[in-house]
């Protein structure tokens, strides 16, 4: 919603509901092609990597051993 290519300028968007509270967003400019920096690239690679690992160690556990889902959501934990 927030990105969709067909909003218009001026738009509001919201609430939207946030860890920090609520917020409504306006619309001020169109999409624009920006190249990411340094920190956001290196941000996404590791959120990438986790997500990977995630499901890899998801996929090997439920492949190998029969664990409840307080045992599964436990080793999850532990890994995060």
């Amino acid at each position: 919603m927030l990105f969709d290519p067909e909003l218009n300028i001026n738009t509001l968007i919201g609430p939207l509901t946030t860890s920090l509270g609520s917020v409504v967003v306006r619309v001020t400019d169109g999409p624009s092609m920006e190249p990411l920096s340094v920190v956001m690239r290196e941000f996404v690679a590791g959120n990438l990597l986790q997500q990977w690992l995630t499901d890899a160690v998801a996929e090997t556990i439920e492949d190998r051993v029969t664990l409840s889902t307080d045992d599964f959501d436990w080793v999850i934990n532990q890994i995060d």
